[in-house]
């Protein structure tokens, strides 16, 4: 499958947990950790070489994407009781995600040791990045 069109349809597994998670409030919660999995599978499986690093990028950004959506419309009290159910269930995700990631990066063949590390280094990076910026996105009544 094209790149492209794996990134597409990764994005269509985020904003559907997104709405369904507007819809029923806490199934795209608990959902979570299962999408960021997919995502991650999705794009780093079966990957050219040339590809690794960006298929890193485009996790972490599609999870960051994924995370602000859920909080910022999913439904149910959006309160820091709320927002640390969210994260407990966004770190349950990216711990697993991670060390799949990880896995299937070291095993990608004709890949610099330099662009291995890079790509493992990204992920979190964006991630940590994303909650340091946006660790009290949608609390409170306006958003």
């Amino acid at each position: 499958m094209p790149f492209a069109l794996t990134i597409l349809l990764a994005l269509v597994i985020a904003l559907a947990n997104d709405y369904a998670d507007h819809l029923q409030a806490p199934i795209g919660i608990l959902l979570t950790p299962l999408v960021i999995i997919s995502i991650t599978a999705l794009l780093h499986t079966n990957r050219h070489p040339q590809l690794v690093l960006p298929a890193a990028v485009a996790t972490a950004l599609l999870i960051c994407l994924h995370d602000a959506g859920i909080k910022l419309y999913g439904g149910g009290m959006h309160d820091l009781e709320g927002q640390g159910f969210v994260n407990l269930f966004l770190f349950a995700g990216l711990l697993p995600a991670y060390l799949l990631q990880s896995s299937l990066v070291r095993r990608t063949q004709g890949v610099s040791p330099r662009v291995k590390r890079w790509t493992l280094w990204v992920g979190p990076l964006l991630v940590g990045s994303y909650l340091l910026f946006f660790g009290s996105l949608g609390l409170g009544r306006s958003y």
